[in-house]
């Protein structure tokens, strides 16, 4: 994946095994496109929420005090 002046770009390779640039976008929105991770990861059928989808439910408050809990062990 790369950045242009046009928005995000990802290096994708057909069936034939040409490579090609597609627009993040346009990857995202086709139905064909296929994730193949390199390891493992968090998966859509876990039993638990991800770090980033818990901070996003705090409020505007609890942000702060989980800084001030991570400075300060």
């Amino acid at each position: 994946m790369s950045s242009s002046a046009v928005g995000n770009e990802v290096l994708v390779r057909d069936g034939a095994g040409r490579r090609f640039r597609l627009s993040l976008r346009e990857v995202l929105a086709s139905g064909r496109a296929q994730v193949i991770a390199t390891g493992p990861g968090p998966q859509a059928d876990d039993d638990r929420e991800t770090a980033s989808v818990l901070l996003a439910q705090l409020s505007d408050e609890e942000p702060a005090a989980v800084r001030e809990r991570a400075a300060h062990p």
